[in-house]
């Protein structure tokens, strides 16, 4: 795919090389901030558990998929929280 791109790119062959190496570095970082803040987001099941929410372990891994989803990653944590004050 990417020597396709580089053809059909009206472009410099290193121009297109360069932005792809870009593009890959940006993606790769998205993904793993995702996937960290996802992590770190797992921890919210202690707090769960030190208010004895029911089933935090269940909250805090809905809390770690929803972090994924960017446009709910706060409001759906937060919503679910909130059934419970």
């Amino acid at each position: 795919m990417e020597k396709s791109l580089i053809t059909l790119s009206p472009m410099s062959d290193i121009d297109d090389r360069k932005i792809i190496a870009r593009l890959k570095q940006t993606i790769n970082g998205v993904l793993k901030g995702t996937l960290l803040i996802s992590l770190i987001k797992n921890f919210d099941g202690i707090g769960l558990a030190i208010f004895r929410v029911p089933n935090p372990a269940l909250w805090a891994v809905i809390a770690a998929i929803t972090s994924m989803i960017q446009p709910g990653n706060v409001s759906c944590f937060y919503s679910f929280n909130n059934i419970f004050i």
